[in-house]
């Protein structure tokens, strides 16, 4: 059987074979009336047991072999995993629940971190929570709900709200009201409007 097929020799293949078995006088053939008389020469070189019979040793020794060459010893696999792995200490002002809520959502989204991307990250949001004053949980919410693979200002932000204000703030210490009025007014940044008498 090959697969699902059955699988028989030919008329070709056995007369292949016993021409190939009688060249090297292996066999000797004699024709007979209801068919063919095969006769196996020198059976017992053929059939000694010593030919069959290996020592236990050279027989593992040869699978051993074999199979160091084949398999991956996983043992050793996760000797050296666990030398690769690293720690990363996180700060005390870090909520680890949120922290973890966000690791959870890096993974579904098929883009887990290293130790050494968790570092950066954590690095990134302390940035954005001090350039733009957010709350931790702010901008961390807003990267799981957006599926952000770094941390950015929440949108909407109080943030970019200030940004703006002291943008406007400049732009009316330098360049006078009508700039600034526009700026404002392009912005959706709240200003006192003058009154023109």
């Amino acid at each position: 059987m090959v697969g699902w097929r059955k699988q028989t020799y030919s008329k070709n293949d056995c007369e292949t074979a016993m021409r190939w078995l009688k060249k090297r006088t292996m066999v000797h053939t004699e024709k007979l009336t209801r068919g063919m008389l095969i006769t196996i020469c020198n059976y017992d070189q053929y059939q000694d047991p010593s030919n069959y019979v290996t020592s236990k040793e050279t027989y593992k020794e040869h699978t051993r072999n074999i199979q160091s060459v084949d398999t991956i010893n996983k043992n050793d696999k996760n000797v050296k995993n666990d030398k690769k792995k690293e720690t990363y200490t996180y700060p005390d002002w870090l909520d680890a629940n949120l922290w973890k809520q966000y690791k959870t959502m890096r993974q579904r989204i098929k883009s887990p971190m290293t130790p050494f991307a968790e570092k950066l990250a954590i690095g990134k949001l302390e940035k954005v929570m001090a350039d733009e004053d957010c709350s931790q949980q702010e901008v961390i919410e807003a990267a799981i709900m957006n599926g952000w693979k770094t941390f950015w200002p929440p949108r909407g932000n109080n943030g970019d709200q200030k940004r703006l204000k002291e943008i406007a703030k400049q732009i009316l210490d330098n360049d006078g009201y009508e700039p600034y009025a526009a700026y404002c007014e392009k912005n959706n940044v709240p200003y006192t409007k003058r009154i023109y008498q």
